[in-house]
């Protein structure tokens, strides 16, 4: 009823079909790999300026303060207490603020082609 060759050759072409999608699999999640890293990497660099541009304004602007308030420490205060402000903020709107638009981001970088 059953011929031997064909279930070897059915057997025989299961086994190919596995291994390439194997190797499909492989490739497309390298791709996905070799397009996302350039882009955490860029992003990083762009952060990493941004917070040093952000340390210089905030400290310049202590300093400022500092003198308009003849204070040696108040303008550092004031800057302390609003980072504390924003710090806050971020905790309690953390999944909307952070976590959900970089999870998406995430996605949307990994099924671009998709």
């Amino acid at each position: 009823m059953f011929d031997k060759a064909k279930i070897d050759e059915l057997t025989s072409n299961l086994k190919q079909f596995v291994k390439t999608n194997i190797k499909l699999a492989k490739l497309e999640a390298t791709e996905r790999a070799t397009t996302i890293a350039p882009n955490v990497i860029a992003l990083s660099i762009i952060a990493l300026v941004l917070y040093l541009v952000l340390l210089f304004l905030s400290i310049g602007l202590s300093l400022y303060l500092s003198e308009l308030l003849e204070s040696t420490y108040g303008g550092f205060l004031i800057m302390g207490g609003f980072y504390l402000l924003v710090g806050i903020i971020f905790i309690l709107g953390r999944k909307k603020i952070l976590r959900n638009p970089i999870r998406d981001l995430i996605i949307k970088s990994i099924f671009r082609n998709y």
